[in-house]
C-alpha cells in the first residue's frame, strides 16, 4: 500500500462517494454479529474508518459506548467530521503509529486489500482489542 493514494486524494477521485451506500448493510452485519455472540463493547475502534459510515450506523447499536474511526486519508475524514456526535469521533492518522490504547471491539472492515503485509499488520493490531 502506498500511503500516498489516500492522503494525496486519488483514492477519492477513483471512489467519489466512498463507498458509503454499502455501510448501513455492513453495520447491520456487525450488529447481528455482537448480539449473537451476546458481547455488549464500551469502546469500539474501526481502523480504515473511510468516510465514517459504519459507525455511524453502529452508533444506534452501540449507545452507550465510546466510538472512534481512524484513517490516514484527509479526504476521509473530512466525510466524517460531520458524522461526529456524543460519543462519536473521527482521528486523521496512521491507527498503528498513534494508538497505543485498547478497545473492547476492533473493526478492520474492507481494510486488508489496502495493506501490504496484512499479517504483520493483524499482529501488530493483536494487543489493541480485547
Amino acid at each position: 500500500m502506498t500511503v500516498e493514494r489516500y492522503t494525496e486524494g486519488n483514492y477519492l477521485e477513483a471512489n467519489p462517494t466512498w463507498h458509503e451506500e454499502d455501510s448501513p448493510w455492513k453495520a447491520e452485519q456487525i450488529a447481528r454479529i455482537v448480539r449473537d455472540n451476546r458481547l455488549a463493547p464500551k469502546t469500539v475502534c474501526e481502523v480504515g474508518c473511510g468516510a465514517g459510515e459504519i459507525l455511524a450506523s453502529l452508533r444506534k447499536t452501540f449507545d452507550d459506548a465510546k466510538l472512534v474511526g481512524y484513517d490516514v486519508s484527509p479526504q476521509a475524514i473530512a466525510r466524517c467530521e460531520p458524522k461526529t456526535a456524543r460519543g462519536l469521533s473521527f482521528v486523521q492518522g496512521d491507527f498503528l503509529a498513534t494508538v497505543t490504547e485498547s478497545f473492547d471491539l476492533l473493526l478492520l472492515i474492507d481494510v486488508f486489500e489496502h495493506v501490504d503485509d496484512y499479517l504483520g499488520f493483524l499482529r501488530a493490531l493483536r494487543t489493541r482489542a480485547r
